[in-house]
């Protein structure tokens, strides 16, 4: 350090008289015709610098408020050019806390050249203050994001939630205006707004929530909740003192879950509109296939009867096909899921997916050897796969491919954001085709019931039934494409434990090769269906095989007989109007008959036997079905 009392000595009396207070201090020396800095240690313990080498001006003028850096060069140009002292205050800002200073600084013209002699001094309420520094440190840190600016919008702090919410640091924000957080549409309108307030008092923000959009550092908009609070006495503040504070909730998430039980909300009344169609159309059905087969079966010695009933069977076979897929839109039985593990599900029926593929679209398969096992009905499952198969080809005009993998992966909590999966491991099976792909509001809409891109040719329930199989689930499906780059749907279960053995292989079924007649002959059958008309073909039919039958047309009369008589099987429709429906009709029957072989025949469930378990081990079989069915059913249970 050179001689304090030399010409060129740090401390010389210019600084001594510039010496009035006792704040802490750092001091320099500029030598201005040689452009060499002499700092004193306090000033690079100010500037947190840890070597002996002083900031250039540059390095110095990065440090300064960016808001007060125009008037530290202003004094600092006036100061050489008119060879005049100066005295500014401004604000430091460094290792991420503000510090306010006055800089004092005296022009020296000397025989050996022109110097510099300044003083910088931190003002006392600038000094760290503990309670202060808790309260600061609470607020970095609270969870919502907090801004603060001043009276001309600048924004003066931001919390770490801040940050995180907009994508900007600190360092990048401090100063800016707060309208870079705003759409174009309304920033170029907030000074106003703060004039207005501070002119007038009136507002529609301060002292109020609203719900507004906002705009993050990569340009993505999103829906924010505001609510700002103002400073006391606000009119009498410096242009760069806190003037608002405003707190930020993003309601990202919030909008997403809305989305989703919007959605929900819209396929849950679409399944019972749909169930209810379905249940009236297959009792429809029941009744003429019913007619059908009574007739087969009295002129089966005549060849033109017997083919033209078959003909109009193969049409209610349709018939039920269409409303097997509306009912089930609605029916979600979790009696219907079981271990499937897609990779030999999808095995066992490649050569039907390859049959989608037309013309000169090729379909490949990726699917992993270990794949991990998931509870679901693995028929839902097909049928979904069908269809998002068929849609990749129709993507495809000129060709293409389709992509079928399964895959096991894991999602934690980042990656199940704003969907209704558990973190955890899961298998996904993606469908991806390089065909048309789609626009943003396609994507929007592509699971909405009816919603179609095929025109007349589609009847918009395939990808609302895929979307409703997969939720009941409790998966999740989503599409990522673009417009001319294909498109790709991701479903996602949740992997159970499960390992397999050879009691769990599938088992077939055996025809029943016998004489039902002589099988059944003098067994008493109860038919309970609201529906008379499937009553009268019910008992007609089944008196042909020797069946003694009673029948009821509600739960009440139904359970009347089934307490006063004995009966080997009870046949009941699972909706049913009235006080009793199926399943509460079936529940009384056990408890005053526990060894009672209960049938339920229905086309529609709606889920009304999912919480009962004391009802789990009784068969449905589904509406409408063929009579053959109903026979090998009530064979199996009474057998």
């Amino acid at each position: 350090m050179p001689d304090t009392n030399s010409d060129n000595g740090k401390i010389s009396k210019h600084h001594l008289n510039l010496l009035t207070q006792s704040e802490p201090m750092a001091f320099y020396v500029k030598f201005l015709d040689t452009g060499r800095v002499e700092w004193s240690a306090q000033m690079f313990q100010l500037f947190q610098l840890k070597d002996t080498k002083p900031l250039s001006f540059t390095g110095e003028l990065k440090c300064i408020h960016p808001q007060d850096q125009s008037k530290f060069v202003e004094a600092y140009k006036r100061a050489i050019n008119d060879k005049v002292n100066f005295h500014v205050s401004y604000r430091l800002v460094i290792g991420g806390e503000t510090i306010k200073v006055k800089h004092q600084a005296a022009y020296v013209s000397k025989s050996s050249g022109d110097e510099l002699h300044g003083l910088l001094q931190i003002q006392p309420a600038e000094q760290a203050n503990s309670q202060q520094n808790l309260i600061t440190g609470i607020i970095e840190n609270i969870a919502e994001p907090i801004i603060a600016i001043s009276k001309n919008g600048a924004v003066q702090f931001i919390n770490k939630a801040a940050e995180k919410c907009f994508g900007y640091s600190k360092e990048q924000i401090i100063g800016k205006n707060v309208a870079i957080f705003m759409p174009d549409e309304i920033a170029h309108h907030h000074n106003d707004f703060i004039h207005r307030y501070l002119n007038t008092g009136h507002t529609y923000v301060i002292n109020a929530e609203r719900e507004l959009s906002a705009v993050r550092k990569n340009g993505e908009t999103f829906a924010m909740r505001l609510s700002v609070s103002v400073v006391p006495n606000v009119q009498t503040l410096d242009e760069n003192d806190i003037a608002f504070v405003g707190l930020v909730q993003d309601l990202t998430a919030v909008k997403i879950a809305e989305s989703l039980a919007h959605k929900n909300t819209r396929l849950d009344a679409l399944s019972h509109l749909a169930g209810g169609i379905a249940h009236d159309v297959n009792n429809i059905l029941n009744v003429i296939s019913g007619h059908l087969e009574i007739l087969q079966i009295k002129k089966a010695d005549d060849e033109s009867v017997v083919k033209r009933t078959q003909s109009a069977l193969k049409g209610v076979e349709r018939g039920r096909q269409l409303t097997n897929r509306l009912s089930r839109m609605s029916r979600i039985d979790e009696r219907d899921a079981e271990p499937v593990n897609l990779s030999l599900l999808i095995r066992e029926h490649i050569e039907l997916l390859k049959d989608i593929a037309k013309g000169q679209v090729q379909i490949e398969f990726d699917l992993q050897e270990d794949l991990r096992w998931v509870n679901i009905d693995p028929h839902h499952l097909l049928d979904s796969l069908i269809n998002l198969c068929i849609n990749a080809n129709d993507a495809m005009p000129d060709g293409g491919l389709i992509q079928v993998s399964a895959h096991n992966v894991y999602l934690d909590a980042d990656k199940v954001f704003a969907t209704e999966l558990v973190p955890g491991e899961h298998v996904c099976l993606s469908i991806k085709d390089t065909g048309v792909g789609m626009d943003e509001q396609t994507k929007q809409n592509i699971f909405q019931p009816f919603y179609t891109t095929k025109g007349k040719k589609g009847s918009g329930l395939g990808l609302s039934l895929a979307y409703n199989f997969v939720k009941s689930c409790r998966g999740y499906i989503n599409v990522e494409s673009q417009l001319g780059r294909g498109s790709c749907f991701n479903i996602y279960f949740p992997v159970i434990d499960y390992k397999q053995t050879n009691s769990n292989e599938p088992k077939v079924a055996k025809a029943v090769n016998m004489d039902f007649e002589q099988s059944f002959r003098g067994k008493r059958v109860l038919v309970v269906d609201d529906e008379k008309p499937i009553l009268q073909l019910l008992s007609e039919f089944l008196k042909i095989y020797g069946l003694e039958v009673e029948t009821a047309d509600s739960g009440e009369s139904g359970l009347v007989l089934a307490k006063n008589q004995d009966f080997d099987i009870i046949l009941s429709d699972l909706v049913m109007p009235g006080q009793l429906d199926g399943a509460q009709f079936a529940g009384e029957v056990l408890k005053q008959k526990p060894q009672s072989t209960i049938i339920f025949m229905s086309g529609y469930t709606d889920n009304r036997l999912s919480d009962k378990q004391e009802l789990a081990d009784i068969p449905i079989i589904n509406k409408p079905f063929r009579k053959k069915e109903l026979l090998n059913q009530m064979h199996q249970m009474l057998h």
